[in-house]
This record gives C-alpha cells, sequence and structure tokens, in this order.
C-alpha cells in the first residue's frame, strides 16, 4: 500500500511525464546522499550510480 496514492500524487504533478521527472529527480539526490555518506565512512554499501 502506497501512501499517498498514485491517483492523488498524478493530480498534484499535473502529468505523468513530471511525476517521472521529480521521482528521478528524488531518486538521484538519495543516490548523492549516499555516495556521500560511505565517502564520509569511507567503508559501508555505496548504490551503484
Amino acid at each position: 500500500m502506497m501512501n499517498p496514492g498514485i491517483e492523488e500524487l498524478l493530480e498534484r504533478a499535473g502529468s505523468k511525464f513530471s511525476l517521472v521527472a521529480v521521482a528521478s529527480s528524488r531518486a538521484r539526490g538519495i543516490n548523492t546522499y549516499y555516495a556521500q555518506l560511505g565517502a564520509a565512512m569511507s567503508h559501508g554499501v555505496v548504490p551503484h550510480r
């Protein structure tokens, strides 16, 4: 179960394209965060880019 639902997200984003663009931007941000965290700790699992 996803909260908020896809329908609500689509209403907010306006289109599927916008929703995908926002999601990919968020995923890149998370990936960058974990890459920086891994570099700072010099160990651990760093997600593949």
